[in-house]
């Protein structure tokens, strides 16, 4: 007589397996009936989790409440282990810095852990359970370069004004050469003009002719 696997998921589920009963019938139908119970020693197997980190991300994307990491748990005895159930926590040791939060069943990033993206430090593994736990890689941060701020700062070379109208120029030496000195030249003095004579008058003499 053998298990089946329904016998098989029983007794890791802690269940008593019934009795065994059996008959013997002989050719002239005459029966015999007998009986017993199997047993086992049962035994409490440890459970089982599996810690999935999601995809890389970049580190500029990080957010607070973002999930970095799922799992599943369970165990024979006890089914499903869950947050919610206290079945499943940090492990004891593991997140001293405070950067991973429970939310439902996802682990997700805190401030501290944002801010220990921005500055490049790579995360620790994230929630575990002992003793037979499967360890959880550590979530990978693609970190990016973020320009650094640029302050202005007074200039001293010459500064370019644009015209806002075309104004025409000339080529001129440099340095300027001094402005020249104006000369004053001064002319003899005219002789003064002499009046001239008065115009004479002519005083014309037509001769008479008398007629007698």
């Amino acid at each position: 007589m053998t298990l089946t696997q329904a016998g098989v998921d029983a007794i890791n589920a802690g269940t008593e397996l019934p009795a065994v009963n059996l008959t013997a019938e002989d050719s002239a139908g005459l029966t015999a009936d007998d009986s017993d119970t199997p047993s086992y020693v049962a035994q409490n197997d440890g459970p089982t989790i599996d810690v999935t980190a999601v995809d890389t991300f970049n580190e500029n994307d990080a957010i607070v409440g973002q999930t970095v990491a799922t799992f599943t748990a369970s165990d024979e005895e006890d089914g499903v282990l869950t947050v919610a159930n206290g079945r499943v926590d940090f492990t004891a040791g593991t997140n001293g810095d405070g950067y991973y939060a429970f939310d439902d069943e996802n682990v997700t990033l805190t401030q501290a852990g944002v801010d220990a993206i921005n500055a490049g430090t790579t995360l620790p593994r994230s929630v575990s359970m002992p003793p037979t736990a499967k360890a959880s890689p550590p979530t990978t941060v693609t970190p990016r370069r973020t320009p650094p701020k640029m302050m202005a700062r007074p200039s001293t070379s010459p500064r370019w004004i644009p015209l806002t109208k075309t104004t025409p120029w000339s080529a001129r030496p440099w340095p300027p050469s001094p402005p020249a000195t104006k000369k004053t030249v001064c002319s003899p003095p005219m002789p003064a003009k002499s009046p001239s004579p008065p115009a004479a008058t002519v005083t014309a003499t037509t001769p008479l002719t008398v007629r007698t």
